[in-house]
């Protein structure tokens, strides 16, 4: 431990003494592995070669500067550099000793300069024994049309060369030295098309070139211009559509016979035309050609005729098939695949582009596809064909596919229509982008050993939230699910019931989940990720973070992402923000952001770091609110005590204590409206004075700005009776009518049952009394005083005289005192 220390400080020291004379742009770094010392100066927009470079610098990148020539000894001090890249700058001489001392340099990048031939003296790479790799693409050779042939023929360790090539370019004689090139990548610098002659690498006869790569727009290219890349393994010929698929495959009569691993020949079509048919004549070269890996991408091909497989003699050798990017018809495509014994691997998907336009399918419902048995995966996303695969009924059985990509077809496709049946092995399905709102439960059955699937935008998400269903019964292999954008609100408990010990992966990016699935995770044992981000997850209580830890502790690979949420950084919010600052479940805590309560977007770790600040703002906050809500509720209870206190007849008489008399002041309190007070002043009141019977009442003995109903209250306790004065006006006087209830409740209170007097001026029915008078109608019986409109006046004079009479018999019966009774009420 403390040998290493010491090895870091010393190479520290070194770096600081040695990078003191480097330009403040450059960097320098000592890898830990094997102790080498890079020195970058890129982008500094040095004029020269740096001075002052450590001797024992090994990488030297000193690419996009001003720099315009290499002088002689511009490296003289660097016998360790194995890398020189002096790519993108301005050089258009190099001196003959530039890099004689550089014995130990490997790869050279002179690329993207202003170098021609005359740029080279011939002894410039003389002294690079172990140069290996040579870039010199993206230069000015085009102009004059000649290669550095002497210079180059001096690189006789080269095993790489880039370069570029132009309108009759010609590898010549000094080519031939490089006897160990095994890797030559040519590419073009300007518009000019090229025509590749049969005599183009005659130089290249003696190199031993394994890979070759072809990218250029081509004018023309003759059938034996590859014969002298005798042992190439690796072919990549772009036109850059400047030529179609049917030339460049007539192009490998110079590879007739030959063992390879890879051919590609992507973007071979004139623009804006379509190649049709692959025909036999089109195969005659390449069917002699035993290759591994065909690429034919991005041709607008067609099709290929089924005489132009059966004519592919070496088809037997092909085992992975590029034929994505074209305009093949997919059930064509398929049924030809039986014809390939050997083919593992076919990619025949289309691009992302207006490949829409409705087709008739010549596929029938409920046919049979036969595949080889050495097909494994087989991709045809982004299909514009109009079909439904799930209307194939039935794939033969004796097929062993384990990857299907069916994914994002142009034309909607269901997951409601049928089934397809025969994938027993299959392990991986994609099937992103179909419609699947109404999937029916068994729609996975015949898939028993999946493993993986991807489902996204498949609208499930009320699919997988009705209980009792569950969508992947029997996939008790399934251990990687992705469910990203499918509407999803909520899972059921069965969602996943059978995966309990299979799913590791579960995401769910970007769907409509307001809180993490506790329920669903406790079921699910082995599960290593759980994907939320971008959902609508705003907070986590307190109790959810502890069973996400817990959980955690039962399986230490578990973990969440949850980075896109609109988290809240606000008060309430404190404790869950402060976990997932912390928290090792969550894998992406660093990328999540939160919502403060201005509204602004800020990363969770940089509000953690005011996070004190912010919990004495929350604390002043709290105290405020409730301060003020307390306040609020003080003055509220204060209203409406008081009003409770004004209006409550019930809890005014129940809080009220009587006032207890031997003798009460008044025999009787009378209670009437504004509207009868001439009756009472002019025909009752006369009366009760000349009988000798006190009285209390309203306009008479009751303070103006008092609280009314206490001196109701008073007056009734300080009169031995109280008498209602009742009219139609009464009744439809408000207060009147509150009056006569709330003395009519207190008039009843215990003891005093008997001691109200009812005087009705009206013809008036029972029912329209309150409820407490009705009650006691029979104890109280009503004094009716006559109706005055009767013209019979001997007969109202007799019926007053029974009413006085009746009225005083009453008070006397109820008062306290000897009530005298007048000389002609006796007579009477």
């Amino acid at each position: 431990m403390k040998t290493n220390v010491c090895v870091s400080v010393i190479c520290y020291l070194w770096i600081i003494h040695y990078s003191v004379a480097l330009p403040d742009c450059c960097r320098t770094r000592v890898t830990s592995t094997d102790w080498e010392y890079h020195v970058t100066c890129y982008g500094c927009q040095l004029n020269d070669v740096p001075t002052g470079l450590s001797l024992n610098t090994t990488v030297l990148n000193l690419g996009n500067n001003s720099i315009v020539r290499i002088d002689d000894h511009s490296f003289k001090d660097l016998p360790h550099l194995r890398s020189l890249l002096l790519s993108r700058n301005q050089i258009h001489t190099i001196s003959s000793g530039a890099f004689a001392s550089l014995k130990n340099l490997d790869l050279l990048d002179l690329s993207n300069n202003n170098l021609e031939h005359f740029a080279f003296d011939s002894s410039v790479f003389k002294h690079l024994e172990k140069l290996s790799c040579l870039y010199l693409n993206n230069n000015n050779f085009h102009l004059k049309r000649l290669y550095p042939e002497n210079a180059i023929s001096h690189a006789k360790a080269l095993t790489s060369l880039n370069i570029d090539i132009f309108e009759d370019f010609k590898f010549g004689q000094g080519f031939l030295n490089l006897t160990n090139l095994q890797t030559l990548n040519v590419f073009q610098k300007g518009t000019a098309r090229i025509s590749i002659r049969n005599t183009s690498f005659r130089g290249l006869e003696q190199s031993q070139i394994t890979h070759f790569i072809l990218y250029c727009t081509m004018k023309s290219m003759e059938p034996g211009s590859l014969s002298p890349l005798r042992n190439l393994l690796s072919l990549t010929l772009d036109s850059r559509k400047t030529l179609s698929i049917h030339m460049v495959l007539r192009a490998l009569y110079g590879l007739q016979g030959r063992t390879m691993e890879s051919i590609r020949l992507p973007h071979n079509h004139i623009r804006y035309t379509r190649n049709g048919y692959l025909e036999k004549t089109d195969l005659v070269f390449l069917g002699t050609i035993c290759v591994r890996r065909l690429d034919l991408a991005g041709n607008l091909i067609s099709g290929i005729t089924m005489e132009a497989v059966l004519s592919w003699h070496s088809r037997a050798c092909l085992e992975v098939l590029d034929v994505s990017r074209n305009v093949l018809e997919s059930p064509q495509l398929l049924s030809l695949l039986v014809l390939f014994p050997s083919i593992t691997h076919v990619y025949a998907s289309y691009e992302v582009r207006q490949y829409s336009r409705k087709r008739r399918s010549i596929w029938n419902r409920k046919s049979i596809v036969f595949f080889p048995q050495s097909l494994r995966h087989l991709y045809l996303s982004h299909d514009p064909m109009n079909f439904d695969i799930s209307d194939v009924t039935t794939v033969s059985d004796d097929n062993n596919l384990r990857t299907l990509d069916v994914s994002y077809p142009v034309m909607e496709v269901t997951c409601s229509g049928g089934y397809i049946k025969g994938l027993l092995r299959l392990q991986q399905l994609i099937m992103s982008g179909w419609e699947c709102s109404h999937t029916s439960n068994r729609f996975f059955v015949e898939f028993p050993n999946l493993s993986r699937l991807d489902a996204k935008n498949c609208n499930l998400g009320n699919k997988l939230g009705m209980e009792g269903h569950s969508l992947f019964t029997g996939l008790y292999n399934l251990s990687f699910t992705d469910l990203a954008f499918n509407n999803i609100n909520t899972l059921s408990l069965d969602t996943f019931k059978d995966q309990a010990y299979s799913l590791k992966v579960l995401n769910l990016t970007g769907n409509h989940m307001e809180r993490i699935p506790m329920d669903i995770l406790t079921s699910l044992y082995v599960l290593e990720i759980l994907d939320l981000r971008d959902n609508v997850i705003i907070k986590l209580s307190g109790k959810d973070c502890s069973f996400l830890e817990n959980h955690r502790s039962r399986s230490d690979k578990f973990q969440i992402l949850l980075a896109g949420n609109p988290v809240a950084c606000n008060c309430d919010n404190l404790e869950f923000v402060t976990w997932l600052g912390t928290s090792t479940v969550v894998y992406d805590r660093v990328d999540i952001s939160c919502i403060t309560p201005h509204g602004s977007k800020v990363l969770v770790s940089e509000f953690l770091e005011t996070m004190d600040e912010f919990q004495d703002s929350c604390v002043a906050q709290f105290w405020l609110l409730m301060s003020v809500i307390l306040t609020v509720v003080c003055i509220l209870m204060g209203i409406l005590s008081r009003l409770a206190w004004r209006h409550s007849i019930t809890l005014r008489v129940m809080c009220r204590d009587p006032r207890e008399h031997d003798v009460y002041p008044y025999d009787l309190f009378l209670v009437y409206s504004e509207q009868d007070s001439g009756w009472v002043r002019n025909t009752l009141a006369p009366w009760l004075e000349e009988h000798g019977i006190e009285y209390c009442a309203e306009d008479k003995n009751l303070e103006l700005g008092g609280d009314k109903a206490d001196q109701i209250m008073n007056a009734i306790d300080d009169s031995c009776q109280v008498v209602f004065i009742v009219s139609c006006t009464f009744l439809e006087c408000d207060w009147s009518l509150y009056t006569m209830k709330f003395a009519n409740t207190y008039s009843y209170r215990d003891g005093r049952e008997n001691m109200s007097i009812i005087i009705m001026l009206n013809d008036m029915k029972r029912s329209e009394f309150p409820k407490r008078i009705r009650k006691n109608w029979d104890a109280i019986r009503p004094v009716k005083w006559p109706n005055e409109g009767n013209t019979n006046r001997s007969q109202v004079s007799k019926e007053e005289e029974i009413f006085w009479k009746r009225l005083l018999s009453r008070i006397r019966r109820g008062s306290n005192r000897l009530i005298p009774v007048p000389v002609s009420d006796t007579a009477v």
